[in-house]
């Protein structure tokens, strides 16, 4: 399964504030958000939910759309979505995931680990926690999540969530690095989860399809 978001322009309404996008050189728009659920698979979409532009929240609406998923299902993930509550959530279903993160030198997930420069292959436990107290702040790992970036599984009777995940970093033939975190270990080479996060581009292509191909890039009507 891959999931990603798109953006649509409807016809164009000021007074909806919600929707409605300001352009100095022009009128202005109103645009949505699709955010989908796609098949790899069978080449279908599962789930959709669209959201105003001004109440974009695509990690919401995966995480909304998870308990639609298949037991055993792999989801394969853009970056935009690098969250430890969409990891937590994925596992709280039974599922797998495969997400590209950003690297390791950037502000993301793998910000201050200790990794090689190279490529690598690692098994990594967060300990994630909305609380700042020293207990849990001299944990390996500790991550505090603070109160403007949501995380569902921190609270007063479990204030620390571990989440164990495989960190895998190759080398692209454009000259970078590429990272990816999952919930696959032992039963998936380097070069499966490589591959299983290649096959996300199916969703783009569909997307493409959808709005060039069948005219949902412009809904002209009320």
């Amino acid at each position: 399964m891959a999931v990603d978001g798109s953006s649509l322009n409807v016809f164009r309404n000021p007074n909806d504030l919600e929707s409605f996008v300001s352009n100095k050189t022009h009128k202005g728009h109103n645009e949505l958000i699709l955010s989908a659920m796609f098949d790899l698979l069978n080449n279908t979409y599962t789930d959709a939910i669209v959201q105003p532009v001004r109440r974009k929240d695509e990690r919401g609406a995966l995480i909304d759309m998870l308990p639609n998923v298949d037991d055993k299902s792999i989801i394969v993930i853009y970056r935009g979505y690098e969250s430890y509550n969409v990891f937590a959530h994925i596992e709280n279903i039974h599922s797998n995931y495969v997400m590209r993160v950003k690297d390791i030198h950037s502000n993301g997930i793998l910000f201050g680990l200790t990794f090689t420069e190279e490529e690598f292959d690692e098994i990594i436990t967060a300990n994630v926690s909305n609380f700042q107290k020293k207990q849990y702040m001299s944990l390996p790992n500790y991550r505090f999540s603070p109160s403007i970036v949501r995380f569902d599984f921190s609270n007063t009777e479990n204030p620390v969530c571990s989440l164990t995940f495989r960190v895998v970093r190759f080398w692209l033939d454009s000259g970078d690095y590429q990272c990816v975190i999952t919930n696959l270990f032992d039963d998936f080479t380097c070069e499966d989860i490589k591959h299983l996060y290649q096959m996300r581009w199916g969703i783009e292509t569909s997307f493409r399809q959808l709005k060039y191909a069948v005219g949902l890039t412009n809904f002209h009507a009320q």
